[in-house]
């Protein structure tokens, strides 16, 4: 993984340790590769996108600025309306994490497995230290 970030619209994030940009590439073990992309204020708003690409097609969230998610591994296209705002891209996100927030409350099992949780932050801590050191981080 190799990962990158700056301070490119608002110091405030900056003087507290932050970025507002910020990009990461993974290569898998199988050669796929994903490219990632978020940044808190990009032209029209804040976004996320991420794209995958192996031999035998692509998924993405393609045009996120219209909120439309494009997928190709099957040929299969999907449009959807546009974003208006993180409330509105990310709602659905939101609801599934209070959700699962009450379903711990009252004593049900993770939906998400600690391997999975485990590894989404080996990954979040290769994207820092690429970003501090510079180099191509490599996860096990």
């Amino acid at each position: 993984m190799s990962a990158h970030s700056s301070v490119a619209e608002n110091p405030m994030y900056g003087r507290h340790g932050d970025v507002d940009t910020a990009s990461a590439v993974l290569k898998f073990a199988s050669g796929a590769v994903a490219t990632l992309l978020c940044g808190r204020r990009m032209g029209w708003r804040q976004e996320t996108r991420m794209e995958v690409h192996g031999t035998e097609g692509s998924e993405s969230t393609d045009v996120a600025a219209t909120g439309s998610r494009t997928h190709r591994l099957d040929g299969h296209e999907e449009q959807g309306e546009p974003f208006t705002s993180a409330m509105t891209r990310f709602k659905e996100s939101y609801l599934n994490e209070t959700d699962e927030f009450v379903r711990l409350v009252l004593g049900a099992e993770s939906t998400s497995p600690p391997r999975q949780c485990l590894a989404a932050l080996q990954v979040a801590l290769a994207a820092e230290e690429s970003v501090r050191t510079g180099r191509t981080v490599e996860i096990a």
